[in-house]
């Protein structure tokens, strides 16, 4: 399956996305592409986790989504996806076993750097990740509430944004009041502006009682530091 492309400063390509190796043991698997001008391959690779549990039935070998994939000003190369895997014993006694949020980051070559997870004890599935001004990569991703729940939960998601520089350390974590609900496809979009960021998507906005539970199309204005100016 194809994920994301965005071309490069050579004018070659950057895929990724999921492969099934046929194997009906084992999950399917991310990958990350590098093509030249006329979408040769240059390389690929897999992009492989895995579980250390131990329940005998279990696979050792995670499942990874390749959703989005950028060149950074470094000359490096950002991805970003959905998985299930990094699992342990513990993790499982906390964890549904749903969803969490990857990102990682390679050189131009296809060398691996850093990868770092994000995700709580819910379903979370990435957004975007874009660059910023100051190299850092920010990643947004949908974030269910904590639940503890036995079974996936078809409910109103939050999208959240993590800042990380581009040695892979997270700076920051911002919730925001724009959310996906369970029955619409909601977009969520940012950008960076030269003094913040706009973003529009549908927001929570609270009824006459107080209640958080209707959404509205809004456009948001916020300093660098993610504080609200405006929302319109």
């Amino acid at each position: 399956y194809a994920g994301g492309i965005s071309q490069t400063g050579d004018g070659g390509y950057l895929l990724n996305g999921q492969t099934d190796d046929l194997d009906p043991f084992f999950p399917p698997e991310g990958f990350l592409t590098k093509t030249n001008t006329d979408g040769d391959i240059i390389w690929s690779k897999l992009f492989q986790s895995f579980e250390y549990t131990t329940d005998p039935m279990a696979t050792p070998y995670g499942d990874e989504d390749g959703q989005e994939i950028i060149e950074t000003s470094d000359g490096g190369i950002v991805a970003v996806g959905n998985i299930i895997g990094f699992t342990d014993d513990a993790y499982v006694e906390k964890k549904e076993n749903w969803d969490d949020v990857f990102i990682t980051k390679l050189d131009l070559n296809g060398k691996h750097l850093w990868t770092k997870m994000i995700g709580d004890y819910g379903t979370d599935v990435v957004n975007q990740v874009i660059e910023l001004s100051d190299e850092g990569i920010l990643v947004s991703l949908m974030v269910d509430e904590l639940c503890h729940c036995a079974e996936p939960v078809d409910s109103n998601k939050h999208f959240v944004l993590v800042k990380y520089n581009s040695k892979g350390v997270r700076q920051w974590v911002r919730k925001t009041s724009f959310i996906k609900s369970a029955l619409y496809t909601d977009p969520f979009i940012i950008r960076e502006t030269h003094d913040g960021f706009i973003m529009i998507g549908q927001a929570e906005t609270p009824d006459d009682s107080g209640y958080m539970h209707a959404t509205i199309s809004t456009l948001t204005k916020t300093d660098k530091k993610l504080n609200v100016l405006w929302s319109k």
